[in-house]
């Protein structure tokens, strides 16, 4: 009986999620697929970006995307004949998204123009709704950006077949007043509010997951704690600028992006495990000493890490923090820590010199297993 009761519960849970998904008309909002694009993959999620605020500002569509099954749906998309759409395609799509319908979009190049087309689609009948291509545009930014983007042309095509008549589709359709200057600047800053939220996606102040594709990320001042692997899509990330109210920096948040340096504030008071794990093009690291513990494998991976300041009032290094840094060849360890884990800097293969400041400093086992470095304690 009781197993009954729980059973009935659960999937009581489940209907209730599912209903409210619907209800809330979520949009699935895909990666564009390209035609004779090479090495302009920043320009794919640009165009999901300013297509999910356009669509979060024009039509009652809640916005959303699948990143944990990304590739799964690139490949659906590859399977239809146009490289961007079909009804097959749109249906198998639904059955892994909670989604009920989905933006398609497809970029093409062609003698140095550009084009964009996007298909609105029903997930559980795989029909359209709405399509539109936009003119040629000389230049990959005209696609997003500017007052006669393809993103604003299509969404205006949309909008029309979708028989939407807001005030705020009218902007974009066919605006009789000119904005003032006040309006411009007021709508302008709204869009960058927008836009920005819509990058960092967040959970009152912990930041969830980032969208963008900056090479250069600012952490807005609304994000406090960076959460679990939050920055996982941010291929193109070769820097990260924090403000001064970020205190921690949760597990695997930067693991395997491309950054090249990393200056940590001294506001940071936590990093948890694997937080730069993997960074391959990291060469340059500063850790504050407001950060006390640099945790299990935080820096694990890193093969081009080339320098590291520790500053002195850090009291732990964790087990294997810099584990396979093999690009790292001298090392000062100040003399606040006591510990150093076990396996810390094993596979360190180009670390020949350590200063270690602190004589009474623990050594786990095999801290330096396999790095043939001369250890000086001071």
């Amino acid at each position: 009986m009781k197993r009954f009761i729980f059973a009935f519960f659960v999937l009581s849970f489940i209907f209730a999620i599912n209903v409210f998904a619907y209800s809330q008309e979520l949009l699935e909002i895909t990666l564009p697929l390209s035609q004779n694009l090479e090495e302009e993959d920043w320009l794919l999620f640009q165009i999901r970006d300013v297509f999910s605020e356009k669509v979060r500002e024009l039509t009652s569509y809640v916005p959303t995307s699948s990143t944990d099954i990304e590739k799964q749906i690139i490949a659906l998309q590859k399977k239809s004949e146009n490289a961007s759409f079909d009804e097959s395609s749109a249906i198998e799509m639904g059955k892994l998204v909670s989604a009920k319908y989905a933006l398609f979009s497809a970029v093409r190049k062609a003698k140095e123009e550009y084009f964009l087309s996007a298909t609105i689609a029903d997930l559980t009948t795989g029909k359209t709704l709405a399509n539109a291509t936009s003119s040629a545009k000389s230049s990959a930014t005209a696609l997003f950006s500017g007052e006669k983007s393809a993103i604003d042309e299509i969404m205006s095509k949309i909008c029309s077949q979708l028989g939407i008549k807001s005030e705020k589709a009218d902007v974009v359709i066919a605006s009789e007043k000119p904005l003032t200057a006040t309006q411009k600047k007021e709508e302008a800053e709204k869009k960058e509010k927008n836009f920005i939220e819509m990058k960092f996606r967040h959970t009152d102040s912990l930041l969830t997951e980032y969208t963008g594709s900056d090479e250069v990320v600012i952490i807005p001042d609304f994000i406090y704690k960076i959460g679990f692997a939050a920055f996982r899509q941010a291929r193109n990330m070769k820097k990260v600028v924090f403000h001064s109210l970020v205190s921690e920096i949760g597990r695997e948040s930067f693991a395997g992006t491309g950054l090249t340096e990393i200056e940590i504030p001294n506001t940071v008071l936590k990093m948890e495990k694997k937080a730069f794990f993997g960074c391959l093009y990291l060469k340059s690291a500063t850790i504050p000493a407001s950060v006390k513990v640099i945790a299990e494998q935080c820096f694990s991976g890193c093969t081009r890490l080339e320098k590291v300041e520790i500053a002195n009032g850090i009291t732990r290094l964790e087990k294997s923090a810099f584990t396979a840094c093999t690009s790292l060849s001298r090392l000062v360890i100040p003399e606040s820590v006591d510990y150093i884990g076990d396996f810390c800097f094993s596979g360190c293969t180009s670390l020949k010199e350590v200063i270690i400041k602190n004589p009474s400093c623990v050594i786990g086992n095999k801290s330096f297993y396999g790095t043939h470095c001369v250890i000086l304690q001071e």
